[in-house]
């Protein structure tokens, strides 16, 4: 299991962060401040990026709990261990981000690009668990 969990969020992690910084760095190009310089700006993103991909990583943990037999059996808790807590929290994001309306700020592009890496490590290790390791305990 913990070779799933190693593939659902390290790479998703990297490539968040990464991707991150590059479109923080177009984004900010122009960025003058009174206060904030446009590295700063970078910066923040960065560990904003970092701090929101650890979070996920963390709540991914319950696909560890597959390995238990009783988990393993049931399709539904098995599904639930994989993307329950994650998803709900990327969605939950995504529906604030969306009612505190600042999209207009290019915000729901960072949540974009932190998200849709780890939803697709989730959906593609979930897709090698049942096809290779539903066995494996």
């Amino acid at each position: 299991m913990f070779r799933y969990y190693q593939k659902a969020v390290l790479l998703p992690l990297a490539i968040s962060v990464v991707a991150t910084l590059v479109y923080s760095a177009y984004d900010n190009r122009n960025y003058k401040s009174e206060w904030f310089t446009r590295e700063w700006m970078i910066q923040m993103s960065f560990v904003f990026a970092l701090f929101y991909g650890i979070l996920l990583c963390i709540l991914c943990l319950p696909i560890l709990l597959v390995r238990q037999p009783r988990v393993r059996t049931n399709v539904i808790l098995t599904f639930l261990c994989w993307f329950g807590l994650p998803v709900g929290f990327m969605t939950a994001y995504g529906l604030h981000e969306i009612r505190s309306g600042s999209g207009a700020d290019g915000d729901l592009i960072y949540v974009a690009i932190m998200n849709i890496p780890f939803l697709a490590g989730l959906i593609w290790t979930y897709g090698m668990y049942l096809i290779q390791g539903k066995g494996e305990g």
